[in-house]
């Protein structure tokens, strides 16, 4: 998972340039298998019921006190590429 994380980050900062919108993508995408990494290490698995909003949510639950900081962009960055994937909404 980690791995994958450091692929969409390196494809990110490639595509920066020629196109933005998807190098964010890429971004959100890193951060949200970078978090689920984090809860497998502890042996849990966000449920699919609650998409990728669930796995925020149970990193906020598991390591908020001492990740506060570290955890505070994550919410604009969803929000962000929310607003990006789907204009027409």
């Amino acid at each position: 998972m980690i791995e994958s994380a450091k692929r969409h980050l390196k494809s990110a900062g490639t595509l920066g340039e020629t196109d933005p919108e998807l190098a964010y993508a890429a971004i959100h995408d890193a951060v949200r298998k970078s978090l689920t990494a984090l809860l497998q290490a502890q042996g849990l698995r966000p449920t699919t019921s609650g998409g990728h909003l669930a796995v925020q949510h149970a990193v906020r639950a598991q390591f908020g006190a001492s990740m506060g900081a570290l955890l505070r962009p994550i919410d604009r960055i969803r929000a962000t590429r929310h607003a990006v994937e789907y204009l027409d909404e």
